[in-house]
């Protein structure tokens, strides 16, 4: 931390928004363990905002804290519920513990909210396909090619489960 900052967050160490950012700076100079420490402490002050409840999540989230980090996402989203990369994050999480049915869960509520995010169309189609392939998957995969036709990552994996179900002559389109 910088000499400047250093005697900021000595003048306003009481600050909800100090610590706010410096749990921020902790998180963007990787010490996770510091960032979700300052971030408990400024939530702590009571009505934490948005940015300070997504610096602890992600914090948590990289030091494989799950059930911290879900519990900060979920609570990011009391606070905006359309928050994409809280609802991004808790599929993920989802996807991490096997539960493929919440990871479902958190894809649909995305595309409700942002009905052409590929990411989040990938990811759906990738954990339909574990479970077969059929026309619904197919819808998936064509919104998600539709939604982003430069991603050669998009294409690549979308050719490669339709290749993987059999229907190449679709893949191949692509």
């Amino acid at each position: 931390i910088s000499p400047l900052m250093e005697s900021y967050v000595r003048r306003f160490r009481g600050s909800r928004e100090c610590l706010s950012l410096l749990a921020e700076i902790h998180f963007n100079a990787g010490r996770f363990d510091e960032a979700v420490e300052v971030a408990d402490r400024a939530i702590a002050l009571g009505k934490p905002h948005l940015g300070v409840l997504l610096t602890k999540a992600n914090s948590s989230f990289s030091l494989r804290r799950l059930e911290d980090a879900a519990a900060a996402y979920s609570s990011a989203l009391a606070i905006a519920p359309e928050n994409l990369d809280s609802m991004m994050n808790l599929a993920s999480i989802a996807e991490i513990r096997g539960d493929e049915a919440l990871a479902r869960f958190w894809y649909l509520r995305i595309l409700e909210k942002y009905p052409g995010q590929a990411l989040a169309l990938k990811r759906l189609a990738a954990a339909q396909t574990r479970n077969g392939f059929d026309s619904e998957v197919a819808d998936v995969l064509d919104r998600a090619c539709a939604a982003d036709t430069v991603d050669p990552q998009s294409l690549v994996l979308v050719g490669s489960l339709f290749e993987k179900a059999g229907r190449i002559e679709r893949g191949s389109e692509l």
